[in-house]
């Protein structure tokens, strides 16, 4: 467990910072900087709680493995990428944890050995990592230079790994320990090629020059080229057949792209292709059966020696995105989710899998008679390559991401919201309780709450449905079981000018009123119990937050033109509107005196505003990334908001200074709630977790 304390020697109107930092585990918290900086707290804040001298955070629990995004099936392994680990999975059992993330990255592409025992991952920490799957430990890594960005990694049949990056490819030769070995300069690389007996080409962009390792030996190849014809990209299919991409000309607009079929000994150009499409994008690959090419939902396909090979209508209409070789046929993975087969005898395209879900990962074993998925939420499904019948199907990483969290009233339970379109209930240990779909049609739910009085769980639908048009349905569910109790909203219909919206739901302190957001730009006030409309209140723009004070008598809403909108709550007229920060702000969460908010706005800068007349009373020192996740602590002495490195930021809310950051999520935080007794802080992510944070504070 890792501890950090903050200790801040307070002053009437300056302060010097005295920061002990002392590192154990997960959770780093960094102090405020050293100066005198003015006080400013106290203005406009009303009955505000007195200054915080110093914070203690400790990482607690953590619930979630994260969000699967690459998955590779080998013999009856599959090794799981998830954005908060490595797992391994033998069939029939469950996921074993191979290797934790400690810090926000995302991993950029992914490879295993032939043996299955090693897995290379690329991260945007700018390190390759090779995990051994069978010990779980890290086996060698090493950092990359901040220029290089890496496409794709490879093992050879040596098992020498490769990176396919923009500096062009790197080569482990000696091991990842080792520096590898660089093919090209400071030109820039396209796509490379790996062929069978482990030779690398790569083509240098905007020239005709390829670049070839081959038995540890670099050689250097001339394409011939026309004048104003330069290199693109290179592939390679599985016995060792070469192609490279030709572009012709410099107007996107009018290129006409070529594919050189290339002897793989000696280089020499055996036929050329007319592609009569743009090939900047890798939108082309080189087969055993042929040279397939795509631009949209169909796939035109060449033999090796040039000719255009014949195809049946393509069954969907949905785009290709990625072609991959099966035995026996192609597989082209469209924008949807859904798997075509593509039988190399007669071309003759059937769908194995409907769309329906994005895929984010589609990978071959060595045999070529599986394919395992990863879609948008996460689900890993293995199929047949031969007719797509499914034959493991894991939804454990399949939590999609984390959209927001809550915390009941007696700190009992806490509800999280995710884009899957389903919400949980867990205890206060972070056990589950219960779960369940918050829509028949699966939409995301961006917003939970609980009723203060009842418990009763409340969650806001908000998914597009049309051009102009976006599901606002909000349930109940009785906090015991799961039962539904009723649902307000989803009419769905388009409204004129509508380009996004969030869906907020927000209690009353007592629990008789809940407010929630409509697509429709208005603001809806229910009775909590029954779900009757009580007041409408319309609005020209989308909203974007909703408070109540916490004394009952005043409902705030923020607005995407600016515009801030207070309404009294004994007959809801409007008792204050202004013009806040530029772009609206994005979250608010009002103070005890029931006179201040805090407010995120479009720069990421954290403000202090008085509630009725929008005067800047204070801001938050250094807070730099923009949310609508914000929470104020019970007895207002804290503020908590996410931060650009995947943190979670606290500040003092009398004086505005930064108190300390606590990391652990991998990705960015969405939501964050305190514990009724402001003990603890949960926090959400979009890598799929929720974690708990404890806290204690004094002067």
């Amino acid at each position: 467990m890792q501890r950090t304390l903050v200790t801040l020697s307070p002053g009437p109107r300056s302060s010097i910072c005295t920061v002990a930092v002392g590192v154990l585990l997960s959770l780093g918290l960094v102090g405020c900087s050293a100066g005198d900086e003015p006080d400013l707290g106290n203005a406009g804040l009303g009955e505000s709680p007195g200054e915080v001298g110093a914070a203690v955070v400790e990482a607690g629990r953590s619930w979630g493995d994260g969000r699967a995004t690459w998955a590779s099936h080998t013999g009856s392994t599959t090794s799981i990428v998830t954005t908060t680990g490595v797992f391994t999975k033998q069939d029939g059992q469950a996921p074993v944890g191979a290797d934790r993330f400690s810090s926000a990255l995302r991993v950029t592409a992914a490879a295993v050995d032939a043996e299955g025992g090693t897995l290379a991952l690329a991260t945007t920490d700018q390190r390759i990592r090779a995990v051994d799957l069978a010990t779980g430990g890290l086996a060698a890594e090493q950092e990359l230079p901040l220029d290089i960005s890496v496409r794709d990694l490879a093992y050879n049949h040596n098992g020498v790994l490769v990176a396919d990056t923009s500096a062009g490819p790197l080569v482990w030769v000696d091991g990842l320990a080792a520096e590898p070995l660089r093919l090209v300069g400071d030109a820039p690389a396209g796509r490379m090629a790996l062929l069978a007996d482990a030779t690398v080409a790569a083509p240098v962009r905007a020239s005709a020059a390829l670049v070839v390792l081959r038995d540890g030996t670099r050689r250097d190849y001339t394409l011939d080229l026309d004048d104003g014809a330069t290199a693109l990209d290179a592939d390679a299919s599985a016995s060792g057949r070469l192609a490279v991409s030709i572009g012709i000309g410099e107007n996107p607009f009018e290129r006409e792209d070529r594919i050189v079929v290339l002897d793989p000994t000696s280089f020499e150009p055996l036929a050329t292709i007319d592609a009569g499409m743009l090939l900047d994008d890798p939108s082309w690959v080189a087969t055993d059966a042929a040279i397939a090419a795509w631009n949209g939902p169909g796939l035109a396909l060449w033999s090796y020696d040039g000719q255009p090979i014949t195809t049946g209508e393509t069954p969907t209409d949905r785009p290709i995105v990625a072609v991959h070789e099966v035995a026996g046929a192609l597989v082209s993975a469209h924008s949807d989710g859904t798997l075509v087969r593509w039988p190399t005898d007669t071309w003759s395209p059937t769908v194995i899998a409907p769309g329906g879900i994005t895929l984010v990962h589609l990978s071959v074993d060595a045999s070529g008679d599986t394919l395992t998925a990863v879609d948008f939420y996460g689900r890993v499904t293995t199929r047949s390559a031969a007719d797509g019948v499914v034959i493991t199907d894991d939804d454990r990483f399949a939590v999609g991401e984390l959209t927001g969290v809550a915390v009941s009233a007696d700190g009992s339970q806490i509800g999280v919201a995710s884009s899957t379109g389903d919400i949980s209930v867990l205890g206060a240990d972070l056990t589950e309780r219960w779960s369940t779909p918050a829509t028949s049609e699966g939409g995301k739910v961006d917003a939970i709450a609980f009723d203060p009085s009842s418990g009763a769980v409340t969650a806001g639908v908000a998914e597009r449905v049309g051009d102009l048009a976006f599901d606002d349905t909000v349930a109940f569910w009785d906090p015991a079981g799961g039962t539904e109790r009723f649902r307000v909203g989803g009419e769905a219909e388009d409204v004129a000018g509508c380009a996004f919206y969030f869906s907020r739901v927000r209690y009353n302190g007592d629990g008789s009123l809940v407010a929630v957001t409509s697509h429709d730009y208005s603001v809806l006030v229910l009775d909590s119990t029954t779900g009757e409309v009580l007041h409408e209140l319309p609005g020209s723009t989308t909203v974007l937050d909703l408070a109540f004070s916490p004394d009952d008598d005043l409902l705030v809403a923020t607005y995407d033109n600016s515009e801030v909108t207070v309404w009294s709550t004994g007959d809801f007229s409007v008792a204050a509107t202004y013009q806040g920060a530029m772009g609206g702000y994005f979250g608010i969460g009002v103070l005890p005196d029931s006179a201040t908010m805090a407010a995120t706005d479009i720069t990421g800068a954290i403000s202090l505003v008085d509630l009725m007349t929008g005067a800047v009373v204070g801001s938050l020192d250094g807070a730099d990334h923009r949310t609508s996740a914000i929470a104020v602590s019970p007895d207002g002495s804290l503020v908590a908001a996410p931060t650009t490195d995947a943190g979670v930021a606290i500040w003092s809310a009398n004086s505005g200074r930064h108190l300390a950051t606590a990391h652990g999520h991998t990705a960015t935080v969405t939501g964050l709630a305190f514990a009724p007794d402001g003990s603890y802080l949960v926090s959400s992510s979009s890598d799929g977790t929720i974690r708990t944070w404890s806290i204690a504070t004094h002067t």
